[in-house]
């Protein structure tokens, strides 16, 4: 018979069930955990939990886990009023300030030695899988050195606007995966030239012509001046040009598609030239209704065309939803593939 309120001890199960016991917890009550003992901290590190990515910036460090919706930020500039405590850490104290609908932990500190301790610490507790960062300032140079010189992905913010400190964090970083440029840039760093994939969120001040060098697997542009014929220039330089793109999408302020492929020898859906499919994401995007445009130094096929919300979508009508989209279809073999 089990008596009320008999205590039960987690450090009595297995590994295994710790770990899933563990993932029960909010990230802050996680970390928590581990300024409790050695023991409590011993378990944490041992359950082996995972962080895909490890995200920082000059202000904060977020860890995103798979059991979460929202990613675990912990921050080091608040409001002092704030302050419900502290915790110490290798040495070092921490002014402490928890918010649970946020899932955010402020340590009130600019200290470098503190920030890198904590950013070690996270390392750590955790298996991280990539880093990511945020430059949303020019970094100390000293913690900079610290950091991670190698990143999955980059977010340059929209507060980044001179070019001599973009410059510098983009020859600091080797990007792996992905470059986010909010910041309304007037030209390219040349380390951007070749990035896997690009996100422009303001390419107003931004040549077609600069754009149409890029050679990146996929360019996503939101904010820009682009008319008919400055998107006309670019398919037509994709045309007579041998380059990586896969994928283009471009928000769409009225093209006429017409206008946009004119000069280009575009074509209706043929699927003797290509398959009606195109693979993103793992999502097949139905291409039957684009035109196809064919590369001339490698027969490689480009479906155009202008895609909205359809009928009964979330955002049915809602003009930040209207994209101009290109894909660029896999070589002779798949076609091959495709007709057997």
């Amino acid at each position: 018979m089990v008596k009320r309120n008999q205590k039960f001890s987690i450090f009595k199960l297995r590994d295994e069930y710790q770990a899933l016991l563990l993932k029960c917890l909010e990230p802050i009550d996680l970390l928590e955990v581990t300024f409790l003992s050695k023991r409590a901290k011993r378990m944490v590190k041992n359950a082996g939990l995972k962080a895909k990515c490890l995200t920082f910036s000059e202000e904060w460090i977020s860890l995103d886990f798979d059991w979460c919706e929202t990613p675990f930020v912990f921050g080091f500039e608040g409001d002092m009023d704030l302050i419900g405590g502290y915790r110490v850490l290798n040495g070092h104290n921490y002014f402490w300030y928890k918010d649970y609908e946020e899932n955010y932990i402020c340590g009130f500190t600019d200290e470098i030695p503190k920030y890198m301790t904590m950013f070690h610490y996270f390392l750590e507790l955790f298996k991280v899988e990539s880093y990511g960062c945020e430059a949303t300032k020019p970094f100390n140079k000293r913690r900079l050195e610290q950091l991670p010189d190698t990143v999955q992905t980059l977010t340059i913010s929209e507060m980044m606007t001179d070019k001599d400190e973009i410059a510098e964090v983009m020859e600091h970083f080797e990007i792996e995966e992905e470059l986010v440029v909010m910041s309304d840039i007037e030209q390219f760093h040349e380390k951007m030239l070749s990035i896997p994939n690009i996100i422009l969120g303001n390419a107003q001040k931004l040549n077609i012509k600069d754009v149409a060098k890029l050679d990146c697997i996929s360019i996503e542009i939101t904010y820009h001046v682009y008319t008919n014929e400055h998107i006309n220039y670019f398919l037509k330089n994709w045309k007579s040009t041998k380059t990586r793109l896969e994928v283009l999408k471009l928000k769409n302020y009225d093209f006429d598609l017409d206008k946009v492929l004119e000069g280009t020898d575009a074509a209706l859906f043929d699927d003797l030239r290509r398959n009606p499919y195109f693979e993103l994401n793992g999502e097949d995007i139905d291409c039957t209704e684009f035109m196809d445009i064919v590369r001339d130094c490698d027969g490689r096929v480009a479906a155009v065309g202008l895609e909205e919300p359809r009928v009964g979508d979330d955002h049915e009508g809602e003009e930040d939803w209207k994209f101009l989209w290109m894909y660029v279809f896999p070589d002779d073999e798949e076609k091959e593939n495709h007709r057997v």
